[in-house]
């Protein structure tokens, strides 16, 4: 699995080589793009959140100044094949397009075309929603709650979040404390605590070749773990693996701890892979939300988007997408789940550890165009002509009682 991870970060490295070769500059020039830097001095000016001057200003400056440029010039990106999506890239279009558009139960089993098509409304039994007493709000408003997952799972993963809470219309941000760039995401939450955050449980690590281990000891956890101390890779496998409902609670308690500890301040819980409503998984996130006095997401009454929101839309229709979304939206509170990213060499090299859930686009294109698509002028100026109110969980708890 490693030399398969290392032979496809080589591949993408001497795609960028050839590319800057033909074109007559160092791979640096290349990677930036002739225009990068101007582009950069004028967001810089434009203003933004202390965090992203602090991401321009540090290090890595050329890499992030490639990214956001390559948001707008796609022909600055260079698309590079890995040995692990060759088989797929080979394919015809329309059999990756309908790869693509896929659509999976938490148990990681397929769903049929004809129970995806419109929007999840989840009853109050599916979701236990009964125990909201009240939600105040007139009945003709219409409230977005806007919720960016995965915080921490890469460094350019967390940059593209703070983007999308400083300078978009995301008002909420959940952060992994099982993921490797954990501690700088809890850093730029105590940096920047104007927004509100939350703790995205997870006992699952998706990712080929980049695993995931929890936050106590894995031989007080073992039912959660394989046999090197690392997290099942899908819900099939960890479901199937029979998890002690002890231990799930108590690794999840350990991941709120370490987050209170580092400094984050916390404003709801919710669920990695595994969303809160799923029968198993329910009373665990009922019971914590009581111990800690905080709200659990997708169990306060909101009614979660369809594919939460442009998730499985490609790259190039996502902005489109979302306007249609917001759009379609009638009065009552809804809910919009984010995933955004930087085109980045380390977002390009995570591949689904399942064929079936690798997104032949690439997780850096598409969680690069979400980004895109979530900092939009024209689609905050949207939201404010369809008078749709977007909330945080921190001002939306206000108004249930």
């Amino acid at each position: 699995m490693r030399q398969t991870a290392n032979s496809g970060k080589s591949l993408f490295i001497a795609g960028h080589n050839r590319a800057a070769q033909r074109q007559g500059v160092s791979r640096d020039e290349h990677v930036m793009g002739a225009d990068g830097r101007a582009r950069i001095l004028k967001l810089r000016a434009d203003g933004g959140t202390d965090g992203m001057r602090r991401r321009f200003e540090g290090h890595n400056l050329q890499h992030a100044e490639h990214r956001v440029t390559s948001r707008r010039n796609p022909a600055s990106t260079v698309a590079a094949v890995y040995d692990r999506r060759t088989a797929l890239a080979l394919q015809p279009i329309a059999f990756r397009r309908r790869l693509a558009e896929r659509r999976y139960n938490a148990a990681g089993d397929l769903v049929r075309r004809s129970e995806v098509n419109s929007p999840v409304i989840r009853s109050p039994k599916e979701t236990g929603k009964a125990k909201i007493a009240t939600i105040l709000m007139p009945k003709d408003e219409i409230i977005l709650i806007t919720r960016a997952d995965d915080m921490g799972y890469t460094h350019t993963g967390n940059l593209a979040v703070m983007e999308c809470l400083g300078n978009g219309f995301i008002r909420s941000a959940a952060i992994l404390v099982i993921a490797p760039w954990f501690e700088e995401a809890a850093k730029l939450a105590r940096e920047n605590p104007q927004f509100c955050y939350g703790i995205h449980l997870g006992l699952i690590g998706e990712w080929r070749g980049y695993r995931w281990r929890p936050v106590l000891p894995y031989s007080e956890v073992p039912t959660l773990v394989d046999e090197d101390g690392f997290f099942w890779q899908s819900p099939r496998e960890f479901w199937g693996h029979n998890p002690n409902v002890e231990e799930i609670e108590k690794e999840f308690m350990a991941q709120i701890d370490l987050a209170k500890r580092k400094g984050v301040p916390i404003s709801y819980l919710d669920s990695h892979y595994v969303m809160p409503y799923n029968e198993r998984y329910r009373p665990i996130m009922e019971r914590l939300g009581e111990k800690y006095g905080l709200p659990v997401s997708c169990l306060l009454g909101e009614h979660e988007l369809h594919d939460f929101g442009i998730y499985h839309v490609p790259p190039n229709e996502k902005e489109k997408s979302l306007e249609q979304v917001l759009r379609s939206l009638t009065p009552g509170v809804h809910l919009l789940i984010a995933h955004p990213g930087l085109a980045s060499m380390e977002n390009d090299a995570l591949v689904h550890s399942e064929p079936e859930h690798v997104q032949p686009e690439g997780v850096g294109r598409m969680r690069a165009a979400e980004t895109v698509a979530y900092t939009s002028p024209r689609i905050k100026q949207l939201v404010g002509d369809l008078g749709i109110k977007l909330m945080s969980y921190s001002e939306f708890g206000k108004r249930v009682s």
